[in-house]
């Protein structure tokens, strides 16, 4: 069965992406100096446009999964290509998430963790998410968001 997603709710997904990944590498930004919004307005801005992309052709060929559509596009050879850079582009993704999320729970939440433990722990989560499916992982993002947005939120913001 397929998960059908509001477009509030893949608001909310999209918005807790991007403020995640934002915040998971203020520690590599730190680097950037006072130029990092760059960096983050570019990051947001070609995420945007390859989910724009993604959006589009999925429109376009709604009953297709998007390797077909990836064959149907580009021809078999090509797509393997494009589909198997796109891979190597996510794991290296996932891998720096993954250290930059080890550096983050290793110094803030447990100092005395292994950094083996945490990655491990990391992983069996995420496996566990994908497994229960996308509209599980977007009901508990709404949830999550709206905790955050309610009590978290207002205590630390300025106001003018």
């Amino acid at each position: 069965m397929l998960d059908r997603i509001s477009p509030g709710a893949w608001i909310c997904l999209i918005f807790s992406f991007i403020s995640g990944f934002s915040t998971l590498f203020l520690q590599e930004a730190k680097l950037l100096g006072p130029d990092v919004w760059m960096s983050y307005i570019c990051g947001i801005a070609i995420s945007f446009g390859v989910l724009c992309v993604f959006y589009a052709i999925q429109r376009s060929y709604p009953d297709l999964p998007m390797p077909a559509v990836f064959d149907r596009l580009l021809g078999k050879n090509t797509a393997k290509i494009v589909l198997g850079l796109y891979l190597a582009y996510i794991l290296e993704i996932q891998g720096a998430a993954f250290q930059a999320l080890t550096s983050f729970y290793r110094t803030v939440v447990l100092p005395n963790a292994s950094s083996g433990h945490i990655i491990l722990l990391l992983a069996l989560t995420t496996a566990y998410a994908s497994s229960l499916g996308l509209g599980t992982i977007v009901r508990t993002v709404q949830v999550l968001l709206s905790f955050f947005l309610f009590f978290y939120a207002p205590h630390h913001c300025v106001y003018l």
